[in-house]
């Protein structure tokens, strides 16, 4: 408990104290750490309300619940969040109904679920251009 070096030391002081868990890995690089304390996890919440990111967190759950639905090959949940994210203000279109829009709503929902596993590429670069 003396010799703090880096992130991962005060991280296992935490988790050695009882102040956070650590359950099942997420991916080869992260796991899912968690607050076992009630009482902890309730004053955490309150300061995690407070910041600036918090409001962000629904479209992280939405990306979240998006990926999923691919996964379990679920076309009615697909379809419910893409018409969410379409018709949210997050998502500033200029064409209504084209395969732009589906794409881009498409890309914005996956884009939080999907920044650890995958690298996102519209289609590869030929060098000719494009035609309109």
């Amino acid at each position: 408990m003396v010799n703090i070096k880096d992130k991962n030391d005060v991280f296992s002081l935490l988790v050695c104290l009882g102040y956070l868990g650590c359950s099942e890995i997420k991916n080869k690089y992260r796991k899912v750490a968690y607050v076992p304390n009630t009482e902890i996890k309730a004053v955490l919440m309150d300061i995690a309300r407070q910041q600036n990111w918090y409001e962000r967190m629904e479209t992280v759950r939405r990306s979240e619940s998006l990926l999923k639905a691919v996964k379990e090959l679920d076309g009615v949940a697909f379809a419910n969040l893409i018409q969410n994210i379409h018709n949210s203000s997050a998502v500033a279109l200029l064409d209504y109904n084209d395969e732009e829009s589906l794409t881009h709503c498409v890309m914005t929902g996956l884009l939080w679920s999907t920044l650890d596993d995958y690298s996102c590429h519209r289609e590869d670069q030929a060098g000719k251009g494009r035609l309109i």
